[in-house]
């Protein structure tokens, strides 16, 4: 679906639609409360990017920010730094861990990326080479 199409939709389809994608992407292993804190921390009306990680190097290295950068964790627990920080992974093998990023190109807040960040233990996502690993939405 295109993303003009996306924006169209009533609030409520673009939430089964996002779940649905929350679902697929993740290859089914969020719980449904993960979900419904992913779906409660993000703005319907803007486009994320979803990125999904097995690995909790990569995971941790997309949450280092730059200081225009802002972000949150949703679920489990994982260190968010600037770029200058080099901290120790620090993930729980076999739990997800989410994170909403919105990402500056400086000071001026009109040119941002939001993202998606969810970590998902290689155990619990079991299906080799997700074809929509790191996809936007």
């Amino acid at each position: 679906m295109k993303n003009q199409e996306f924006a169209l939709l009533p609030h409520t389809a673009k939430q089964c639609k996002l779940r649905t994608i929350l679902r697929s992407r993740t290859n089914n292993s969020l719980t449904e409360e993960h979900i419904r804190h992913i779906m409660q921390s993000i703005v319907p009306s803007i486009q994320y990017e979803i990125r999904v990680f097995t690995k909790p190097t990569a995971f941790y290295d997309a949450l280092r920010w730059n200081m225009y950068d802002r972000g949150e964790i949703v679920f489990g627990q994982a260190p968010i730094s600037n770029g200058a920080t080099s901290c120790p992974i620090r993930l729980q093998s076999q739990v997800p861990v989410a994170a909403i990023m919105t990402r500056f190109k400086g000071a001026q807040t009109k040119s941002s990326a939001h993202a998606i960040l969810i970590y998902v233990p290689s155990e619990l996502y079991t299906r080799e080479g997700n074809p929509h690993e790191e996809q936007s939405l």
